[in-house]
């Protein structure tokens, strides 16, 4: 894939550019790296060529790479820096606009094109626009990929169809993308009119020429292409695209466009564009938060030794202070975050990493500085590229430590205390764990980010403080130092500079929210159930220890997801069988008696574990994961086994198996369990037998076999997740497809339906523990559908619960058969919509 590397005078413009780039490409991973500013802080105007030199190097590419620039010493600094690479990498300077050059170019990498493609895509990208204002027509109006020929040959040739746009604003930016990849990935050579100008055809790959065609809400487009079995699929493609509106919301003529507001503690985009990491409403004075970012020097150095010997000082300093911030949370009482910092030493103390930083001095004289900053980059870039985006944000708990470890070596304290003068909402760009700790808790009433991630262990940090937190907040410049600001997530509101109005209102929600919380917190832990009485019990789906005391606390009834793949991620070799049963028993010790459905290792595919060589696959999806990797791992999986048995002995665990597909596969499962049964028996090591043992129903397989399952297994669990991308033959990491992507859909719930029927016909309990059972509609939708129990977030089970009081049995079970004989899942969710209004719980929307 080509890189492209963008350079601004100004870091924000640059920035920008990028993240409108990948916006048009609803959110791809796309090769693309931006840079500018010089200063402090990249605060003031320039350009540097080192910088243009990482950032080119943080995109390198065999298919080359794409420089863009704005004007002036932009283009001098990077022919500068063309200079360090020589013949190697082909890359080009191209002087199309930043901008629109930015987006353009994007969606061509995006498709796979080559570096000329990409290229000249860029330099028309200013054609558009003039065409529309200035209507000077571009000479590219015909495909490059088919030579134009007389009209009466090419009708003869060429199969046409048409398409009326009724998104909003037209084939814009987004849509059109969706477009023009649908149509790159055909391979078919087609061309794309506006149905009022039937002589005027563009290359429908090029997202520039289409966007020539200045297509609005209500017009027609003919799309052309030579007539075959690849255009038919074409053609039905862009028939679903169209269909769906490209995935956009369609508004009644004379309504205004209003985005729907969703309970707060959702994780989810609301109506600012902000994502809530902890609900409530706050009134207080701002504190902008100035992260101090070491530079990082680049001469190499002449004594080797000395460097490395400067390294492990900062390594021992760094070391003491974390395990000093952990140790400070456990004499708190807060053991899930000490936990956050548990996981940040066992990231310093990592050997690969600590021998990485180390190579790079000793082979390339790198300073200790340089070799931190590219050691801990490296890691976090590999976090980054996980599938899981719950492991994705752990790329920022790497970057935590590496910042405590850049600060020590420039000779600063790694953690600083911020003493404020009153209570205060923290508004940073970002904030990382050892931020939030700078500040002492009750002087925090709320936090405001640009960047963050509701799942990271900032998060759990902001969370544990019960104050509101949002992040994704664009307007960030608005909130000044030490003026009023206001915070709202039950209405999905930042307020900078309230009025007197504003702050008298607000003021009184902020006590009424208290009140609330405190009934809410004691109503959350009540029983899940209808309103008529029938008990559906909330469990809550947990990756690490840290998390248990958030979810106990948000009313969870046990655990219905205990992923146990996240112990083996964090570290460079296998946890012993000792060290297993020390987590897991940590886990059972905090439940009690409450249930815990314990997931054996899941890894495989994307999910890589540095210690056991995976083999690389086309579809890690349809490949070895889960169950079907247990032979090739003998040894750690023995080692597994036996410390789920015996950590069972210390409460009511219940043992899932994942990627089930064949009855077979769980009697092999429980054949092992037996033999290591015995092996503790004979040696007198206390262990639990007989223990449950049920899978995750998760593959269209499964469902199909569920009746044969059900006789072989004491429990089901149904992950929606994966069940909805194989139902669907929809990636659900591809934008393209995204539109199928829907666990509402009813090719899904009666999936689930007959799952439910066979494991009740062998009465079996059988569960939800996918992202459909933290979902209000979607709780309801499967209790309905007869569902035993539901399984998610911490921070969704309040809600959850709430949404289950205000609705009958009965009302659940008519929204079940509806939805079952439902054509699409729009279909769905107006029933479920329609449902939560009747039932007075518009809030939960």
């Amino acid at each position: 894939m080509v890189g492209l590397v963008l350079v601004s005078h100004s870091h924000t413009l640059a920035l920008a550019a990028r993240e409108l780039a990948l916006q048009v490409n609803e959110g791809m991973k796309l090769p693309i790296s931006a840079c500018g500013g010089v200063g402090d802080n990249h605060e003031e105007l320039g350009t540097d060529a080192t910088e243009i030199i990482e950032a080119i190097e943080a995109v390198s590419s065999d298919d080359g790479i794409l420089l863009l620039m704005d004007l002036g010493s932009a283009i001098l600094s990077a022919e500068t820096a063309l200079e360090f690479f020589g013949d190697g990498v082909p890359i080009r300077l191209c002087p199309a606009p930043l901008v629109e050059g930015a987006v353009a170019a994007a969606v061509q990498i995006s498709m796979g094109n080559p570096l000329e493609t990409v290229y000249e895509e860029a330099l028309q990208a200013l054609d558009p626009k003039r065409e529309q204002l200035l209507g000077v027509e571009s000479a590219a109006t015909t495909a490059p990929d088919e030579p134009a020929s007389k009209e009466g040959e090419r009708k003869n040739e060429l199969a046409e169809c048409r398409f009326t746009i009724n998104t909003p604003h037209g084939l814009h930016a987004r849509p059109a993308a969706q477009f023009v990849r649908a149509v790159a990935a055909s391979g078919v050579a087609a061309e794309v009119a506006h149905a009022d100008h039937p002589d005027r055809w563009v290359n429908a790959k090029s997202l520039n020429r289409v966007a020539t065609l200045n297509v609005r809400s209500g017009n027609q487009i003919i799309l052309r292409a030579p007539v075959g079995n690849e255009t038919r699929d074409l053609f039905s493609r862009i028939k679903m695209l169209v269909a769906n509106n490209f995935g956009e919301q369609i508004v009644p003529q004379g309504k205004a466009v209003t985005e729907e507001k969703i309970s707060p503690l959702s994780g989810e985009f609301t109506n600012q564009g902000l994502r809530i990491v902890s609900g409530g409403v706050a009134v207080a004075p701002v504190y902008r938060l100035q992260k101090h970012m070491p530079e990082i020097p680049k001469e190499p150095v002449r004594d080797i030794d000395l460097e490395i010997s400067k390294l492990h000082r900062a390594l021992e300093a760094v070391e003491t202070e974390i395990k000093n911030a952990q140790q400070e949370m456990e004499n708190r009482g807060k053991h899930s975050e000490a936990a956050v910092f548990e996981a940040h030493l066992l990231i310093l103390q990592d050997p690969e990493l600590q021998d990485s930083m180390e190579k790079q001095i000793r082979t390339r004289s790198s300073n200790a500085m340089q070799a931190a900053f590219l050691a801990t980059e490296e890691i976090a870039d590999q976090y980054r590229s996980l599938e899981d985006p719950y492991m994705r944000v752990r790329a920022d708990d790497v970057k935590d430590v590496a910042l405590r470890l850049l600060l020590a070596l420039e000779g600063k304290p790694a953690t600083r205390q911020i003493r404020l003068a009153e209570p205060s909402i923290i508004v940073a760009e970002k904030l990382d764990p050892s931020e939030i700790l700078a500040f002492s808790p009750d002087m925090i009433k709320g936090i405001v980010t640009r960047r963050g991630d509701v799942t990271s262990h900032a998060a759990i940090l902001a969370r544990s403080l019960g104050v509101p937190a949002v992040t994704d907040y664009q307007e960030l410049d608005a909130l000044v130092h030490g003026a009023v600001a206001i915070i709202d997530t039950g209405r999905s509101l930042v307020i900078p500079n309230p009025d007197k109005e504003q702050l008298l209102k607000y003021r009184a929600l902020e006590e009424k929210w208290r009140d609330e919380m405190r009934a809410s917190k004691s109503a959350a832990q009540c029983p899940g159930a209808t309103r008529d009485g029938k008990l559906i019990p909330v469990y809550a789906n947990i990756g690490r220890s840290e998390e248990v005391e958030m979810v106990i606390d948000s009313g969870a009834e046990g655990i219905g997801l205990y992923r146990t793949e996240f112990l083996f991620l964090h570290r460079d070799s296998a946890p012993t069988e000792e060290d297993q049963f020390k987590s897991f028993t940590s886990v059972i010790d905090r439940f009690g008696k409450k249930p815990i459905i314990l997931r054996l290792l899941d890894i495989g595919g994307d999910k890589q574990i540095p210690f056991i060589e995976l083999p690389r696959e086309d579809n890690p999806f349809l490949g070895v994961r889960g169950v079907r990797l247990y032979p090739s791992i003998p040894t750690l999986f023995s080692s597994h086994l036996r410390a789920v048995l015996r950590a069972a002995v210390k409460g009511t665990l219940q043992i899932m198996i994942p990627m089930v597909t064949r009855p077979d596969e769980v009697n092999e499962i429980r054949s092992r369990f037996y033999e290591f049964h015995e092996q503790l028996t004979d040696t007198g090591v206390e262990h639990a037998w007989p223990v449950k043992i049920g899978i995750m129903v998760e593959t269209p397989a499964a469902v199909e076999m569920s009746r044969e399952l059900a006789r072989v297994s004491d429990f089901f669990s149904i992950g929606t997740n994966d069940l909805t991308q194989y139902i669907m033959a929809a990636d659900r990491g591809n934008a393209g497809v995204e539109y199928l992507s829907d666990a509402f859909d009813p090719a899904v719930l009666r999936a689930i339906r007959r799952t439910v029927q066979n494991a009740a016909k062998q009465d079996i309990p059988c569960g939800v523990c996918g992202e459909l059972a933290g979902d209000p509609c979607g709780a309801l939708l499967l209790a309905g559908l007869g569902v035993n129990s539901l399984s998610a977030s911490g921070a969704a089970i309040p809600r959850i619960k709430a949404v289950l009081r205000l609705v009958s049995s009965s009302e659940l079970g008519a929204l079940a058969e509806s939805s079952l004989a439902a054509e699409n899942s729009r279909q769905v969710h107006e029933r479920c919509r329609s449902l939560l209004k009747k039932s007075g719980a518009e809030r939960f929307l």
